[in-house]
C-alpha cells in the first residue's frame, strides 16, 4: 500500500512526541513493505519544497508560508491549507495514496477533509485516518490557554471537525479513547497502541550505575506535564535521602499565569532544591545524550496530567528502567504496578514522594529484574505484531470508504436529514435595483452554467428608478433570452429575495446579486453536495472581493455557537434546498439596515438546516463604496445584531455560556472578520 503521513514533526528535523511517533510508525510501515511518504511543514526551508529519503521513508518538507491566501487565514488555518495544497501537487503528479494518516493536533487535516466532504474529485475517494496525540481542545485548560480566545477557539473547532470527518480514529490507549468519547459523543475510536521499533544504537542493557540515585524527567517544562507536582513531591523527601538527584531534560516554555518561563517559576517556588543541587536542568538534549541519561538513571518519572501514550515511558522500559508514572493518561496502560514500575494518583505529591523514596531503597537486583521485565512487557504491547496487524486490518476496511451520505458536522445532533430530491433543477434569483451598469457582467458569468445545468434564471426588478437600469430591462432579453424578468414595486432586498424564491420552480435555489459574478463550477458542485448528503440544506464557498477592494474571504461551515457570534458564510450567495429556504430561511424585511441574509442562516441552523462551505474561490463579490453594507455605521451594526438576537433569542439562550465567553475573550462581534485570526480587540488590548 501507499501511505501518506501528515505530521508537524519528524526527525531529524524536529523532536517531540509526534516526531517520535512518526519515526516509529513510518519505520514499521516500511518494514512491512509499504511505500511511505511523510509530509511535514518546515519553517527553516529557503525553497518551497525539499524532498529527502531516510531509511526508505520519503520525507517531503514544505515551507508553510508561501503564497495566497496567507494574508486571509490565521497561521494555523493557513498551515492546514498548505498541507492540502502541497498534497494536491503530488496527487496530480502521482495519483492518490491508499490511505492518509494524520495527526489531530492543530487540525492540520481540516482542509484535506473539508475538500473530501465537499466531493472534490481529487480527494473524495481517499480514506483519512486520524491518530490521536494531544488535541488542543482537550489540553487547553491544562496548558492555561484561554479556550475561547481567537484563534485558539477556532483551532479547536478545526480539530473537532477532523475527528468527526475521519474515516477512522486510532486512540493509542483506552484512556484516550474514553476521553474522546466523552468529548465527542458518538465517536468510536479504535484502540491500537503506538508502535515502538527497537533500534540497535538506542538499546541499552539494564544495569546499575554507581554514585547518586538519578531520577530522570524528560519532557517540556509545562504544567500539564506535572513538573510542578514532581518538585513539590521532592521537597517532601530531599532532606531524608540526600543521595537523590533529579535530572530534568526538556524545553523550557512560558508559564501563562505569570508570563515568565517555567524554570523561573520552579526556582521561585523551590529555591532550596536548586541551591542544594538536588535538581539539575539540562535543557533540550540530543537522542544520544538522552540515551546516556537513561543509562545512568535509577528510574524515570512521568508525572503528567494527560498523555494519550507516553514514548518517554516506552523508551525508559526499553532501556530497562523502572518507571514511576501518574495514573492520568495512557502511561498507566504501559506500566504494570510492582512489576515494571509504579503508579500513583495524579497530583498526589505525598504518594509520589513515597514512591520515589521506595524506589531509592530497592536493591540493584530488584531494579535489574524489574527493568528486564519492562523490556519484555514493552515488546508484548508495542511490538510489530501488536501494532501493525490491527492497523493493516483497519486500512483494508477504510480503503473501500467513500464519504458518508451524512455530513460530519461538529455538532451532528443539531441537524435533521431529509432524503435528497431526485430532480436537479436550479432556480437562480437575481434581485435587481438600480444596478444597470453591472448586471450584464453578472449575466455573462451565468451563461456557461445555464447551458450545462437544468437552470431557470429569474431577475426580480425591485422598482428600479434610474434610466440605465430601466433600459437594461429591455436589453437583457435580446442578449440573454434565458432570463425571465419580473417587474415589481419597490419592497426592499429581503422581500425581493423571498418573492423570487416563491415564484421559482427549481428543487434548488440560488441567490445572485446583480453586481456579483459566479464561477462556472460553483452551482454544479453545490448541487452535487446537496444531492449527496441527506443532512445538508445549503452550500457556500470562498469569496473573492473585487472592485474597490481585492482580497479573499475564506468562509467556514456555519457551526453553532460561533455562527451566533459572527457570520462565517457567504450568506447572500448560497445554494439551498428550496423547500428548506421557504420553510425556515426566508429573509426578514423588518431587519431594516441589512444582514437579513445572515439572520436567515441563523434561523435555518436553529431549525436543523445545516450548511457547508466549499473551500475554494467560486464566487466574486463586488465591493462598491455606496453598497448598503459598506455604509453601515457602528450604531447601525449594533441595532442589527440586537434585532437578530431578539428574533432568535431561544437559539441564543441555548449557547449563552459559550457566547458570554466569546464576547469576554474577544470583544464585539461586529468588528470580527475571521475566527482564524486574533480578534482586533485582542490585538489592541494584548
Amino acid at each position: 500500500m501507499t501511505v501518506w503521513m501528515l505530521l508537524t514533526e519528524f526527525p531529524p528535523f524536529y523532536d517531540g512526541g509526534i516526531a517520535t511517533y512518526g519515526y516509529h510508525a513510518a519505520t514499521l510501515y516500511t518494514q512491512q513493505g509499504h511505500t511511505v511518504t511523510v509530509f511535514v511543514a518546515d519553517d527553516h526551508l529557503s525553497q518551497p519544497i525539499a524532498i529527502t529519503h531516510t531509511h526508505q521513508i520519503r520525507v517531503i518538507r514544505f515551507r508553510p508560508h508561501h503564497g495566497p491566501p496567507e494574508n486571509n487565514l490565521g497561521p494555523e488555518a493557513y498551515l492546514s491549507w498548505r498541507y492540502a495544497t502541497v498534497c494536491e501537487e503530488f496527487l496530480r503528479q502521482e495519483g492518490a495514496p491508499d490511505v492518509i494518516e494524520t495527526q489531530d493536533y492543530l487540525g492540520i487535516a481540516y482542509f484535506v477533509l473539508q475538500r473530501r466532504y465537499t466531493l472534490d474529485p481529487l480527494w473524495k475517494t481517499i480514506p483519512v485516518v486520524i491518530v490521536a496525540h494531544a488535541p488542543k481542545f482537550l489540553l487547553s485548560e491544562l496548558a492555561f490557554e484561554p479556550h475561547y480566545t481567537f484563534p485558539h477557539y477556532w483551532i479547536e473547532e478545526m480539530e473537532r471537525f477532523c475527528y468527526r470527518a475521519a474515516d477512522a480514529v486510532i486512540a493509542p490507549s483506552q484512556f484516550m479513547a474514553q476521553v474522546l468519547r466523552d468529548a465527542l459523543p458518538g465517536l468510536n475510536p479504535i484502540v491500537i497502541a503506538h508502535p515502538y521499533i527497537r533500534a540497535s544504537d538506542d538499546v541499552v542493557a539494564p544495569g546499575s550505575v554507581d554514585g547518586p540515585l538519578h531520577f530522570l524527567y524528560i519532557g517540556r517544562l509545562q504544567w500539564s506535564k506535572g513538573i510542578m507536582f514532581l518538585l513539590d513531591a521532592l521537597e517532601k523527601i530531599t532532606y531524608e535521602r540526600s543521595q537523590i538527584v533529579i535530572d530534568i531534560i526538556g524545553r523550557d516554555i512560558l508559564y501563562p499565569p505569570t508570563g515568565e518561563t517555567m524554570i523561573t517559576e520552579l526556582k521561585r517556588r523551590h529555591p532550596k532544591l536548586w541551591q542544594s543541587h538536588v535538581v539539575h536542568f539540562w535543557g533540550p538534549q540530543t537522542r544520544s545524550r538522552i540515551a546516556e541519561h537513561l543509562h545512568r538513571a535509577t528510574a524515570v518519572i512521568v508525572p503528567s496530567l494527560f498523555e494519550s501514550f507516553s514514548y518517554v515511558v516506552a523508551e525508559a522500559m526499553d532501556h530497562g528502567k523502572i518507571v514511576i508514572a501518574s495514573d492520568q493518561g495512557g502511561q498507566r496502560e504501559l506500566v504494570t504496578p510492582d512489576e515494571t514500575g509504579f503508579l500513583y494518583a495524579a497530583r498526589d505529591t505525598h504518594h509520589l514522594a513515597r514512591l520515589i523514596d521506595h524506589v531509592a531503597t530497592l536493591s540493584q537486583t530488584t531494579r535489574r529484574n524489574m527493568g528486564e521485565t519492562a523490556q519484555l512487557s514493552l515488546n508484548a504491547m508495542c511490538g510489530p505484531r501488536q501494532t501493525y496487524t490491527p492497523r493493516a486490518a483497519l486500512w483494508a476496511q477504510v480503503a473501500q470508504h467513500h464519504p458518508s451520505p451524512v455530513f460530519p458536522f461538529i455538532h451532528p445532533n443539531l441537524s435533521h436529514a431529509d432524503p435528497p430530491a431526485g430532480a436537479r433543477m436550479l432556480s437562480v434569483i437575481i434581485p435587481y435595483y438600480n444596478l444597470g451598469q453591472y448586471v450584464l457582467d453578472t449575466l455573462a458569468s451565468l451563461e456557461p452554467i445555464v447551458y450545462t445545468l437544468d437552470t431557470e434564471v429569474l431577475l426580480i426588478d425591485d422598482g428600479s428608478t434610474d434610466g440605465l437600469s430601466v433600459a437594461q430591462l429591455y436589453r437583457i432579453p435580446q442578449h440573454y433570452p434565458w432570463v425571465t424578468i419580473h417587474r415589481e414595486p419597490n419592497r426592499g432586498l429581503a422581500a425581493t429575495r423571498n418573492l423570487g424564491a416563491q415564484r421559482a420552480h427549481g428543487t434548488y435555489l440560488a441567490f445572485l446579486d446583480a453586481d456579483d459574478r459566479v464561477h462556472p463550477t460553483y452551482y454544479a458542485r453545490a448541487l452535487d453536495i446537496l444531492q449527496y448528503f441527506a443532512n445538508v440544506s445549503f452550500v457556500g464557498c470562498w469569496v473573492q472581493y473585487f472592485g474597490t477592494l481585492e482580497q479573499i474571504w475564506p468562509t467556514w461551515n456555519p457551526e453553532p455557537p460561533y455562527i451566533l457570534y459572527h457570520n462565517t458564510v457567504n450568506s447572500s450567495a448560497l445554494v439551498y434546498r428550496r423547500d428548506h429556504f421557504l420553510e425556515a430561511g426566508q429573509n426578514d424585511p423588518t431587519i431594516r439596515f441589512g444582514m437579513e441574509d445572515y439572520e436567515s442562516v441563523i434561523r435555518l441552523t436553529a431549525a436543523g438546516c445545516r450548511g457547508v462551505v466549499i473551500p475554494e474561490v467560486l464566487f466574486y463579490y463586488r465591493i462598491r463604496p455606496e453598497s448598503m453594507y459598506r455604509t453601515l455605521s457602528s450604531d447601525m451594526m449594533k441595532i442589527i445584531y440586537q434585532q437578530i438576537m431578539e428574533k432568535n433569542s431561544g437559539f441564543y439562550e441555548q449557547y449563552a455560556l459559550d457566547l458570554f465567553n466569546l464576547f469576554n475573550s474577544n470583544g464585539a462581534q461586529y468588528v470580527m472578520d475571521n475566527p482564524s485570526w486574533t480578534h482586533p480587540w485582542q490585538q489592541k488590548h494584548s
